[in-house]
């Protein structure tokens, strides 16, 4: 596994990208929010991810979903955890030191046996 940190400056493009490659697989995500003052929230769980977006101006992260959708609001650090190539989580760290844990559920392809 890679740990690697995005830039804020490629937040945008990055997410708009990641957002294209997972349209094309049925990919679910587990939301869980972790800090000192807050504990450790599940948001949810298996949820169909729709889209992941930045909005520079209003300097806010949105995970959609057509069952619901978090949002992160003035995020500091984006932090993804590569596996084979695919996204396996990210950690998006708030301005309040709150870590947002988005762990991506991807459908496993059956190789043909013969």
């Amino acid at each position: 596994m890679q740990t690697m940190e995005i830039k804020k400056s490629d937040w945008s493009g990055y997410f708009k990208r990641l957002s294209k490659e997972l349209s094309n697989k049925t990919t679910t995500v587990n939301i869980e929010q972790v800090g000192m003052d807050i504990g450790d929230q599940v948001i949810a769980e298996e949820i169909p991810l729709n889209n992941l977006a930045y909005d520079a101006k209003k300097d806010l992260l949105e995970i959609s979903s057509a069952e619901a959708d978090h949002r992160v609001n003035s995020p500091v650090g984006v932090y993804v955890c590569l596996s084979g190539g695919d996204v396996d989580s990210m950690e998006v760290i708030d301005a309040s030191d709150h870590r947002q844990i988005i762990k991506f559920i991807h459908p496993l392809a059956l190789s043909q046996q013969k």
